[in-house]
């Protein structure tokens, strides 16, 4: 279920982060339907249970917060434009945002 708060969240982005946002959330609810949307931390969380996954819009990039430096050190090396922290991945506005890549990830922290 898509919640009010996350859909301002993304309508207040920058439009070339809308897109990207709402694609990430698509992606989401496709890996793990029954995910919980809420607010924390000022950015959209997705919960199942007590697994969950983040997403944010920054400055000039969104950040995926995965939870996982393994899975995010791997995706961020099929790309040089991309960046990975402690559990996230940065994916900044001129590189493609990979769903492919990032799905299996996102399976495996919200669903297991």
């Amino acid at each position: 279920m898509h919640a009010p708060e996350v859909d301002a969240y993304i309508a207040a982005a920058p439009p070339v982060r809308q897109a990207r946002l709402a694609a990430l959330r698509q992606l989401v609810h496709e890996v793990a339907p029954d995910v919980v949307e809420t607010i924390d931390w000022r950015m959209p969380v997705f919960r199942r249970g007590d697994a969950w996954i983040a997403m944010a819009s920054q400055k000039s990039y969104i950040s995926v917060y995965l939870r996982c430096m393994d899975g995010a050190a791997a995706i961020a090396a099929t790309d040089p434009k991309l960046r990975n922290g402690k559990g996230c991945l940065n994916i900044p506005d001129r590189a493609g945002v990979p769903l492919a890549a990032l799905a299996p990830v996102i399976r495996e922290r919200l669903l297991r």
